[in-house]
């Protein structure tokens, strides 16, 4: 924890082979023209599959100065939320090792 204002462009980016590569899991932006500008028009599309990766603008404005957390929920507005122990795809993308 530190106390600073949240980044305003960032990627949050997993590994699921311990490390030795990494793949963005979810952009974020302060908003959807910075997602699509440096994340590419798919980035501000509607969650269509559940290994979509998206551009969130909530946790990207500077404000509050200091203490301002970021939560990351990986199966909200997911097709197979509901149904994720059936779901492989879903539950491939939420794995990582680092």
């Amino acid at each position: 924890m530190a106390n600073s204002p949240r980044p305003g462009l960032w990627v949050l980016e997993r590994s699921t082979d311990y490390g030795k590569t990494y793949k963005p899991w979810q952009y974020f932006a302060e908003n959807m023209a910075q997602c699509e500008e440096f994340f590419g028009p798919d980035s501000s599309q509607p969650i269509l599959d559940d290994d979509s990766v998206i551009c969130s603008t909530d946790y990207s404005q500077i404000v509050p100065l200091e203490n301002g957390q970021i939560y990351i929920t990986l199966l909200n507005n997911r097709p197979n939320r509901g149904n994720f122990s059936h779901s492989e795809k879903l539950q491939e993308f939420t794995e990582a090792t680092n």
